[in-house]
């Protein structure tokens, strides 16, 4: 069920990822989603890899920079869960996007600890 799971949030942020080559800071945003697409795939298939303590410091590390990237781009627009205010304005869109990309690091987070 957690491979399931690591599988399909690894191909919706190679998506996201893919949808931000056409923003003038691509290689920041492709970053914020590639990172933890790699998170749930080492989650899903090589979850052995967080026998070691090495690994899951570097995923404790991501989710600690992933809390600051959230808080630096958090949406400021009221009621940004809103689709009428998310589909018009990019930085919305940014700041979802990494909810989302922190959900994927949680999940894997767990997962880890699921699997050790």
């Amino acid at each position: 069920m957690l491979r399931a799971l690591n599988f399909v949030l690894c191909v919706v942020m190679l998506v996201f990822a893919a949808a931000q080559v056409t923003r003038p800071d691509w290689w920041f945003w492709v970053g914020c989603f590639v990172v933890p697409a790699f998170w749930a795939f080492i989650a899903g298939f090589r979850h052995r890899a967080f026998g070691s303590v090495r690994w899951l410091g570097w995923l404790w590390g991501c989710v600690a920079a992933w809390i600051v990237l959230l808080w630096r781009h958090w949406p400021q627009a009221p009621g940004f869960w809103r689709s009428e205010v998310w589909l018009r304005d990019v930085d919305v869109r940014s700041g979802l996007g990494l909810m989302v990309a922190l959900v994927v690091l949680a999940v894997a987070l767990v997962t880890a600890y699921r699997k050790r």
